[in-house]
């Protein structure tokens, strides 16, 4: 996905997300109660998910790259 160049994760500012996170629950059990996700969903699986995407880390050229190669 990064063309060989650099792609990385910060498991700190994943951790930190995680800790702060009472809106993204507020609004993921909110979304749940009105059946916004499939049966048998699991929300922390989600939640985690959605917070390890946010803290990924890679140069803005390798995004370009990735982007422009998906269209």
């Amino acid at each position: 996905m990064g063309g060989g160049e650099y792609v990385g994760f910060n498991n700190a500012v994943f951790l930190s997300e995680r800790e702060c996170a009472d809106r993204n629950y507020a609004l993921g059990f909110y979304m749940r109660e009105h059946k916004c996700f499939p049966e048998g969903t699991n929300l922390k699986e989600c939640l985690d998910y959605y917070f390890q995407v946010m803290t990924e880390e890679q140069l803005c050229s390798t995004m370009y790259d990735a982007c422009k190669s998906k269209f």
